[in-house]
């Protein structure tokens, strides 16, 4: 699980709240085999022009957001591809979203589906201002919950299992898309940042430029392995 903070100015934040505040929300899992098995129970912002709108802000955000636009680390955890357009859930008293995986594949409207291998969740409504509504994943190793200050995203793998408790207080307000990755599978991710890494490392410890060359023209050769574009 990695965190952003300040995805998104303060100004922005303000004017996507008040959007917000003034309706469009449907249901959530009308639709939905969750919605009919009891899992999901929230509400999302229906697709007009207020969600186009709120939608490209969030998008050019993310983005541009020096985290995943500069930080090296960040970036070779991700190595980001496509972005899907964001959708904007609600989540009000007695609300909630049951233990579930995310679809692996996401219709875009276009001829090829996106396929979903990193979550984003954007936090919209100050954590003070309502009680519950803790994103968590569920882990062999113990559990990992993430309720972020208004402005902060947090991105995960697709695959992992995760809920969102039951809001008790107040009201959530969430920005949610997913992110195709030039590396589909998780476990070679994880490679290739620890790999990213030991080059930053040898090159600020002063090593040999054949032993730089070396770990990076191997990073290279397995991203070349692996990477779809």
């Amino acid at each position: 699980m990695l965190t952003f903070e300040k995805v998104i100015s303060a100004e922005e934040l303000g004017y996507i709240r008040q959007e917000l505040d003034t309706g469009g929300f449907v249901d959530g899992g009308a639709s939905t085999e969750s919605a009919r098995q009891g899992l999901k129970r929230n509400l999302q912002l229906g697709a007009n022009e207020k969600r186009q709108a709120l939608g490209n802000m969030v998008l050019g955000a993310l983005q541009r957001h020096p985290g995943i636009k500069r930080h090296p680390g960040i970036k070779r955890a991700i190595l980001p591809y496509k972005f899907s357009f964001p959708m904007f859930s609600r989540y009000d008293v007695g609300m909630y979203y049951g233990l579930h995986t995310d679809a692996a594949l996401l219709n875009t409207g276009t001829p090829v589906p996106l396929r979903t291998d990193v979550s984003c969740t954007l936090f919209l409504s100050d954590p003070e201002s309502y009680d519950g509504g803790h994103l968590t994943l569920v882990r062999e190793g113990g559990s990992i919950h993430a309720k972020l200050p208004a402005g902060d995203a947090v991105i995960y793998s697709t695959g992992e299992l995760h809920h969102v408790a039951e809001v008790t207080r107040g009201a959530r307000l969430a920005a949610v898309l997913w992110i195709q990755s030039q590396v589909r599978d998780d476990s070679q991710r994880r490679i290739l940042a620890k790999l990213g890494h030991l080059c930053d490392g040898l090159e600020r410890d002063g090593a040999t430029p054949e032993s730089v060359n070396l770990a990076s023209s191997a990073a290279n050769s397995l991203l070349r392995m692996w990477g779809e574009v």
